[in-house]
């Protein structure tokens, strides 16, 4: 299932989640939200730092650069490339300082200035959102798919939903594509400065590496959800690093704006479903990240750009990651008629199925635990419907089991969907929605 692809976003506070897109069905994940923003960067309304409701998407260049993979970090030296371009000489210098605290933080250099837009809300919210409305057809699909696995209710308007999380969830954004850094607000608070630490980041790990891959996107597993995550976990722990170095009255200033974003936006008609799929790559990506700045440092966070986690399991578990447990191969399920997408459903969607039908998070983690790897096929039912099923490959007979069992709350919460298991440690789970979308 595919999604729209963004920009990378950076976002307010614990108050309120945040939008950030990315591509592919687990991408829903990953992205629902600026199209063609995978070859971007966002901040969003969030915990602080990056967040994931629809904005962002942390592309990079078809062929990924290494320059920085094996190199040492260094430390910045004066007088090189730093952020700015607002023709405000007092603006730019602080500009400047946010760039020189991202290097040291990042251990990279700019090897070219970064031209940052400050911009009013009105202008903010017409760049962000030309891109998502130039071509929302994945999102579309992937609305119909959410529809029928009960994530959404029937005939939901996915698209409104995530345009509407967009425009008042998202604070700034980066598209690697064209190199542009756009930054809600005109005023250089806390708050904005934080969100240029974020997209700085975005910016300079695209500079090294190559945010934008549509070799990612045109896959049909969870590869670009995974680098999304990436990106946005390496931003994030940037940022929070930044917002830790401010001083005790502007940290208080940052929560009190935090808190004023995310009370202005209006979630109440969203999904909580959704808000939690477009959160992932932040929150996952943080853990990630965290994990392997703490068990190689920099030079582990360097290399995984080159080799970014191919499965959401890898993100749910970073010791799956480092470890290389990889996905297994699993044919696609029949479809009872005409197909409209396939593709790798993944642990995280798996864990959010449970988890929104009333599965305690210690229970559907566990459950999921022993996925190894799937395939789901969706098609259109008579009628108009959409009907989607999932075949699960686990690693033993006894996680095929327990995936089955909580897999059962699920099923009695859903009209006519069903859990099989054609062998011991395989699942089928099949739903439709029981009206057109």
């Amino acid at each position: 299932m595919s999604w729209p692809d963004p920009p990378t976003i950076s976002p307010p506070g614990p108050a309120v989640p945040t939008p950030r897109p990315d591509h592919a069905w687990p991408a829903v994940i990953a992205g629902l939200a600026v199209v063609a923003l995978l070859a971007g960067a966002l901040v969003v309304v969030g915990r602080g730092t990056g967040s994931s409701i629809g904005a962002t998407a942390e592309p990079t260049t078809s062929a990924p650069a290494t320059s920085s993979t094996t190199a040492p970090a260094t430390t910045p030296g004066p007088g090189g490339p730093t952020a700015g371009g607002t023709g405000v000489t007092a603006v730019d210098a602080q500009l400047a300082e946010i760039s020189r605290f991202v290097e040291r933080q990042r251990g990279l250099q700019f090897a070219q200035p970064v031209k940052v837009d400050l911009v009013d809300d009105a202008e903010f919210q017409r760049r962000l959102l030309t891109d998502f409305d130039k071509d929302t057809g994945e999102l579309v699909t992937s609305g119909k798919l959410l529809q029928a696995l009960g994530l959404v209710p029937p005939n939901s308007d996915v698209v409104a939903q995530m345009r509407s999380l967009l425009g008042v969830g998202v604070l700034g954004f980066y598209d690697p594509t064209t190199k542009e850094l756009v930054v809600r607000g005109t005023d250089l608070t806390p708050m904005t400065r934080q969100t240029v630490a974020h997209e700085l980041t975005h910016a300079l790990d695209d500079q090294h590496f190559g945010l934008d891959r549509p070799e990612y996107d045109q896959r049909d597993d969870e590869i670009s959800f995974g680098f999304s995550a990436l990106g946005e976990g390496d931003a994030r722990r940037v940022e929070n690093a930044y917002a830790a170095s401010l001083s005790s009255a502007d940290r208080a200033e940052l929560r009190r704006e935090e808190s004023a974003v995310g009370g202005g936006a209006q979630l109440g008609q969203v999904p909580e479903a959704l808000i939690q799929i477009l959160m992932a790559p932040y929150d996952l990506g943080e853990v990630l990240v965290d994990r392997l700045y703490r068990d190689g440092g920099q030079a582990a966070v360097d290399a995984a750009f080159s080799d970014p986690p191919s499965t959401s399991e890898q993100l749910l578990d970073p010791a799956k990651y480092e470890s290389h447990e990889a996905r297994r191969e699993v044919p696609a399920p029949p479809a009872d008629g005409a197909t409209i997408d396939q593709g790798v459903f993944g642990a995280f969607l798996l864990e959010t199925l449970l988890t929104d039908a009333g599965v305690d998070a210690a229970t559907a983690r566990r459950a999921v635990d022993g996925w190894a790897g799937d395939r789901y096929v969706a098609w259109t039912a008579p009628g108009g419907g959409t009907c989607l099923r999932v075949d699960v490959a686990t690693d033993s007979a006894a996680d095929g089991q327990a995936l089955a069992a909580a897999l059962g709350r699920w099923r009695s919460s859903q009209a006519g969907a069903t859990v099989e298991q054609p062998a011991a440690d395989d699942v089928r789970l099949t739903s439709c929605t029981s009206v057109a979308a």
